[in-house]
């Protein structure tokens, strides 16, 4: 006969220091047969490592090397806002990248491919404020002066851009930062309830055919790709700065810039 859980209360100040990263081919080996009191066992002596003294102290994580540009000043910009978040990059060495067609025609969107973690470490996407304004600066490293929270309207589809030149027809936005999620730990960000300024999916997708037929040159990125997890900001923003800078090349090369 088993004898029954017993629950007790968690001491003040406890930190349970459990690790943050589980393989792929670590959950194939946790979860063979025998594998749940090995999964137990692990997690049990997870639970009893304490903090590492002088954590806070350690030097900063290994990042990617710098991003690369056709246009030296789009990749200074660029990369002078990674500089501002390395220290939080730890997700980045055991990340890798993917790649989505948002647009028809357009450049491939990057995006992270983050390992899961024990428990829940998604607390929301990466930090919009930050993303948007060091879009808006590579756009004028370019040579085009965005209008940030421009009123878009066309052919049935009415949204606020982030960014956006009407006599050029040319600007960008983080599809669904309008109405972000939120993670479980972090504060959700406030969400537009002006219809008139929101882009529904029905919008989404004629503002795509719009840009895949060349009436708009609009980059486009859809803001759930880029979640952060455990506050690492710099593996997010990395990915998708990278996407920004190979959409204005490609709008160069193009001659549409």
């Amino acid at each position: 006969m088993r004898r029954p859980l017993e629950v007790r209360p968690v001491p003040a100040g406890y930190r349970p220091g459990y690790p943050r990263f589980v393989e792929v081919t670590d959950w194939e080996r946790l979860l063979r047969p025998s594998g749940s009191l090995l999964f137990g066992g692990l997690l049990g002596a997870a639970l009893l490592v304490p903090e590492r003294a002088g954590a806070q102290d350690a030097p900063p994580p290994p990042v990617g090397p710098p991003l690369a540009s056709s246009n030296a000043r789009a990749a200074a910009i660029a990369n002078r806002a990674l500089d501002e978040v390395r220290k939080s990059g730890f997700r980045y060495q055991r990340s890798e990248t993917g790649e989505e067609e948002v647009v028809k025609g357009s450049p491939k969107v990057t995006f992270p491919k983050i390992r899961i973690s024990y428990g829940n470490s998604y607390v929301g996407v990466f930090d919009l404020a930050r993303a948007k304004q060091v879009t808006v600066e590579l756009f004028a490293a370019y040579g085009v002066r965005l209008e940030e929270r421009h009123l878009f309207k066309k052919d049935g589809v009415e949204f606020e851009a982030d960014g956006y030149d009407p006599k050029r027809k040319i600007g960008f936005e983080l599809l669904g930062s309008d109405r972000p999620p939120g993670g479980l730990s972090e504060k959700v960000p406030p969400r537009e309830s002006d219809p008139a300024k929101l882009l529904d999916d029905a919008e989404t997708a004629k503002l795509k055919e719009q840009v895949a037929a060349k009436q708009e040159s609009l980059f486009l990125a859809p803001v759930e790709k880029y979640p952060n997890m455990d506050g690492d900001q710099y593996t997010p923003l990395r990915a998708y700065l990278k996407s920004a800078l190979d959409y204005l090349d490609w709008l160069k090369r193009e001659g549409r810039l």
